[in-house]
């Protein structure tokens, strides 16, 4: 079953699954926060992927401890190429980097159409979403520049996004694409740091209403698996605590 385990934990189970003593399919690490690996646990609910939830905590201010994740990263027991923050392990499969995580998901799960023109496609938006992350988090453990990174967002890629779910129900037509998953994780976080900034992207709310409406999405966000907070890191200047 779906769980959240210490990392001591975490290397004993992937030892017991490389000597096939393990039913677990897929081992998915982060930290305790949504982050980068959010739209990952999202599309491996949708797809009624097995998988175990690791989570690596940072300590508290003024220090932010990392040694929970620095230490076996620098033990890298796994073994992992490019030991990093999100990992995903499946038998023989250890790799890391977002979006070749969500990527692996949508071929094991069969996640939107199969057709090599709209694999690329939801591969471009990937990349464009990454993007936008991307410039949040510059403003997020950084400069704090809230107010021009929302006036360019609204300016220049909400609307985007806004035009093309106003002609289809998601970004690559009506079936959904794991590039959806995470454009939900950066929609709704901005949505929930800037207020008003959906006023004028209906087909963005309606966009968001949709994901979380379906049936395996819903299910997930009433468990107690679903973490709804923290968005980001302790050092980070929002949502690194409670804010709805």
């Amino acid at each position: 079953n779906l769980q959240s385990i210490k990392i001591h934990q975490a290397i004993r189970l992937f030892r017991t699954m490389s000597e096939g003593k393990s039913d677990e399919k897929v081992i998915l690490a982060y930290w305790d926060i949504r982050g980068l690996a959010q739209a990952a646990r999202f599309a491996l609910e949708y797809a009624s992927i097995p998988y175990v939830n690791v989570t690596y905590a940072c300590g508290d201010a003024p220090e932010y401890n990392v040694d929970a994740w620095k230490i076996p990263k620098a033990e890298n027991k796994w073994p992992l190429d490019f030991p990093n923050l999100p990992y995903l392990i499946q038998n023989n499969v250890k790799i890391t980097q977002s979006n070749a995580i969500l990527r692996h998901i949508a071929r094991i799960g069969k996640i939107g159409s199969q057709d090599p023109d709209m694999q690329s496609l939801a591969d471009c938006y990937l990349e464009q979403i990454m993007d936008l992350r991307n410039a949040y988090v510059r403003e997020l453990y950084g400069g704090g520049g809230f107010d021009s990174h929302r006036k360019a967002v609204e300016a220049n890629i909400f609307p985007i996004y806004n035009r093309i779910l106003g002609e289809r129900s998601w970004l690559c037509g009506d079936s959904i694409s794991i590039a959806d998953f995470h454009l939900y994780e950066m929609v709704f976080q901005h949505n929930n740091q800037f207020s008003g900034i959906l006023d004028n992207f209906p087909n963005l709310t309606a966009f968001l209403q949709r994901f979380e409406n379906l049936p395996k999405i819903a299910e997930y966000l009433k468990s107690d698996r679903f973490g709804q907070w923290p968005f980001n890191n302790k050092m980070a200047k929002f949502g690194s605590t409670k804010t709805y």
